[in-house]
């Protein structure tokens, strides 16, 4: 055999053993719900996808639309939403490590009331986004009105048509920023805290195992922690809270 058979040979091999999809797979689209905490779910991602030499892209989508397409195959998976996902989309894939937390709070604009759960809201008008899973299971049978983002939630709130909104803390405290609202603010304590996972197509499910071991070393050496940190004094300056 001639030196440029044998390496023609290792270059069919070559080829034939990165065959599967994750390693043919230099680039992944993600669904990307226009809101903070995606935001920085997706800069952890890009970081850890980094690793594995895999490139990754967010399309923005309102909530809903979002999980449908990805639960459809049309997108690569979610970058980050709360656990139990995978039984309401079965063909979503949840990967096991926590890539950030979220607190639900209530956002009100010079309203007072003791938050001691979801039917403290009972009495109000309550504005929130379509697809906000947390908030759309727990104001079952309450007055809602459902819009498709953040942005919107909150002009409404501005503007009178609802009494409170239900919202993440962080996407909250980024739309009245960049709005420029004021007089608004969260009530205490957060109606309800999370841990955000990462979700993958079932046709991905081979990329789950080497992500997961990915994200469970940036985890353990601090790296992990130190990007949602970074990223969240950089989106909110003076008004980020306090995070662990």
């Amino acid at each position: 055999m001639t030196a440029w058979s044998v390496r023609f040979l290792a270059y069919v091999l070559a080829l034939a053993m990165c065959a599967t999809p994750a390693c043919a797979q230099e680039q992944v689209t993600f669904a990307a719900v226009t809101d903070l905490d995606t935001r920085i779910g997706a800069e952890v991602l890009r970081v850890a996808y980094a690793k594995l030499g895999i490139a990754i892209k967010g399309k923005e989508l309102p909530a809903a639309r979002a999980l449908a397409l990805s639960n459809d195959g049309v997108l690569d998976g979610e970058i980050n939403r709360i656990e139990g996902m995978e039984k309401l989309y079965p063909n979503l894939i949840r990967v096991p490590v926590a890539i950030g937390q979220m607190e639900g709070v209530v956002f009100t604009k010079g309203l007072n009331f003791p938050v001691t759960g979801w039917d403290s809201l009972r009495p109000y008008r309550i504005g929130t986004r379509i697809g906000l899973k947390f908030a759309e299971l727990g104001t079952v049978g309450m007055n809602v009105e459902r819009v498709s983002t953040v942005e919107q939630s909150f002009a409404k709130l501005a503007a009178g048509r609802v009494d409170v909104v239900v919202e993440a803390r962080l996407s909250g405290l980024w739309q009245l920023q960049l709005a420029g609202l004021r007089g608004i603010a969260p009530l205490e304590p957060p109606l309800v805290k999370f841990r955000l996972f990462h979700y993958l197509h079932k046709k991905h499910a081979n990329l789950v195992p080497r992500i997961t071991a990915v994200l469970e070393k940036m985890q353990a050496d601090g790296q992990l922690q130190a990007l949602r940190k970074e990223a969240i004094a950089r989106y909110l300056g003076s008004a980020a809270p306090v995070i662990p």
